[in-house]
């Protein structure tokens, strides 16, 4: 037996993993980060928005595809002082560029229309993460 289910006026969220490598000297930290280091970065992309016809919410090959080509393939294995300065490149800083990436990036991009940003947290460490909503 077919069930109907009543999507309309409901929004959905989907979250997607995406990892990249790089280096940031900091400045003004007490924990002698001052030197140049780097770290294996773990963000947490999360939208919302609501689904298609086809019950997608958006393809997520294409969602992958999409921020990974134009926001994180650019970070992965880079200097972050290079993207963020004049900005000291701490992990809420990294945060909120990345935040304004996504966001351009979805609102350019035709296949996004429906999205908008729930939430995106970046880890720098398994321990040590911002989140902005």
């Amino acid at each position: 037996m077919k069930q109907d289910y009543d999507f309309i006026g409901k929004e959905v969220y989907m979250t997607k993993r995406f990892s990249f490598s790089a280096a940031h000297q900091l400045s003004g930290s007490t924990r002698h980060n001052d030197q140049l280091h780097g770290h294996n970065y773990t963000v947490s992309v999360t939208v919302k928005g609501f689904l298609n016809k086809d019950g997608f919410l958006i393809d997520f090959d294409k969602f992958e595809s999409l921020l990974y080509t134009h926001v994180f393939f650019k970070l992965d294995h880079s200097v972050l002082n290079d993207h963020l300065e004049p900005l000291n490149p701490t992990v809420e800083v990294l945060t909120l560029y990345l935040y304004n990436e996504i966001e351009t990036c979805l609102r350019i991009c035709e296949c996004t229309e429906n999205l908008k940003i729930a939430e995106i947290t970046v880890y720098e460490t398994d321990s040590f993460s911002a989140t902005i909503k």
